[in-house]
């Protein structure tokens, strides 16, 4: 019997991963066009068109998981997930460890 793999998924990084403020994606993974945005319950959050490594602010955005679709410079569509989190977290998380 002869099975056919499955295509592996196509994942593309963001950083920083959770995120507060304003996040990247991985330049190491191609340029990305345009991505797309929705929260868990699928709501669309944002859409962007990017210009090189541009900065996409997420300040004003749902807290929570966010999954994202991104269509890339050379046609390819990828994928990833994003957890936007309060802007103070990352200070209290630090504090608590002093």
């Amino acid at each position: 019997m002869f099975v056919l793999p499955l295509e592996t998924e196509k994942v593309l990084g963001v950083f920083p991963n959770p995120a507060s403020s304003s996040i990247s994606f991985d330049p190491y993974s191609g340029m990305v066009e345009e991505v797309k945005f929705w929260s868990a319950d699928g709501k669309l959050v944002h859409t962007k068109k990017i210009k090189g490594t541009e900065k996409i602010s997420i300040e004003s955005w749902p807290k929570g998981l966010n999954i994202f679709k991104a269509m890339m410079e050379n046609g390819e569509m990828k994928n990833g997930k994003l957890m936007v989190q309060q802007a103070n977290w990352e200070y209290k998380r630090d504090a608590a460890l002093l």
